[in-house]
């Protein structure tokens, strides 16, 4: 039996959610290390029987992870203490952009030409249609009564895995009245907006209450999955 090997970024990427189509395996082994030394989780399934069951017992295996951490499930998972409600995106009055930031880009960052704060709520906007939200982009100077605020701001867990400063860092401050989404630049609101749209995806259309703040451990980074089969070819001789 040859393993298929999921390796993960621990500190960044703590929730993966493994499918498999083996319609003709039988008997199924799950290996799950984590590397401390190395901060890296190492999860290794060996294919003979029950392929769902392997994908069951790895999928709770890693939601319990996440879980215990208090974060909003997706990929990547978000630090998010939830307070125990749900906001539905349906019921959003608007997206408010800060009047002071709507025309800030990123210039710490590797795009020639970066999108301005605003530019990034109208594709928010356009996104969150196919979530059955058709919301208005304004600007304005504060949130509005159940409407999305976006806006710039400075928060001390702005940064990285080395406590460096991040542009892609983001808080994220849902109630049963709005959400508030402060990015550390244009960028790091971005980042929030697609951990919006995963929520809406998991929790039909609608985002759980709570706050949180998400940074990136590194600039550069990734996710490597690696899997190792082995495939039997039969010869067939024509004549």
């Amino acid at each position: 039996m040859q393993p298929a090997i999921v390796t993960l970024e621990w500190s960044r990427v703590r929730y993966l959610r493994a499918t498999s189509h083996c319609p003709r395996s039988h008997n199924t082994r799950v290996d799950i290390v984590y590397d401390k030394r190395r901060g890296r989780l190492a999860v290794g399934i060996e294919k003979d029987k029950d392929a769902n069951m392997a994908n069951s017992i790895l999928a709770v295996f890693l939601l319990g992870f996440s879980f215990a951490a208090g974060d909003l499930l997706g990929i990547p998972t978000v630090p998010f203490d939830e307070s125990g409600d749900y906001f539905k995106l349906s019921s959003a009055s608007g997206i408010t952009v800060d009047t002071k930031h709507c025309e800030d880009t990123d210039t710490n960052g590797h795009t020639l030409i970066p999108p301005t704060l605003l530019e990034f709520a109208n594709t928010f906007a356009s996104d969150l249609e196919h979530t059955g939200c058709h919301s208005k982009v304004d600007t304005g100077d504060e949130a509005v009564h159940g409407d999305i605020f976006v806006t710039i701001g400075n928060n001390s867990e702005f940064v990285d895995a080395a406590g460096r400063w991040t542009s892609e860092a983001y808080s994220l401050n849902v109630s049963s009245e709005g959400i508030t989404i402060t990015g550390a630049s244009p960028l790091g609101a971005w980042w929030a907006t697609r951990s919006i749209l995963q929520q809406a995806a998991l929790n039909n259309g609608s985002v759980p209450t709570g706050y949180g703040v998400d940074a990136p451990g590194w600039g550069t980074r990734g996710i490597m999955v690696r899997l190792i089969s082995t495939m039997k070819f039969r010869r067939h001789d024509h004549y």
